[in-house]
């Protein structure tokens, strides 16, 4: 199973584009919630 991080990085690579904003935006986001993810897989 492809985690977010790949999913987006191979859609931008598969496509021929930079990561935008967008893109940009989304792995914040996923990476700022990282903790609580952690913290519900240790649960």
């Amino acid at each position: 199973m492809r985690d977010a991080v790949t999913s987006l990085i191979r859609n931008y690579d598969v496509t021929g584009r930079y990561l935008d904003r967008n893109a940009i935006d989304s792995l914040k986001s996923y990476f700022d919630t990282g903790m609580a993810r952690v913290q519900a897989a240790a649960a």
